[in-house]
């Protein structure tokens, strides 16, 4: 159970780009910035799920 909390911790973070104090475009940018740092520094986070 601590791995797959784990893993979420890392996929949700980035869903902190998400803020009501800046606009939606540059929410959306950074949460895709985010998420490829995620992709890139994680990439076991992705693998773990796959079949």
């Amino acid at each position: 159970m601590a791995v797959l909390q784990q893993i979420l911790a890392i996929w949700l973070a980035p869903l902190k780009a998400f803020r009501e104090d800046i606009s939606p475009l540059v929410a959306i940018r950074e949460y895709i910035r985010l998420k490829l740092e995620v992709s890139r520094d994680h990439p076991q986070a992705s693998e773990a799920l796959l079949p």
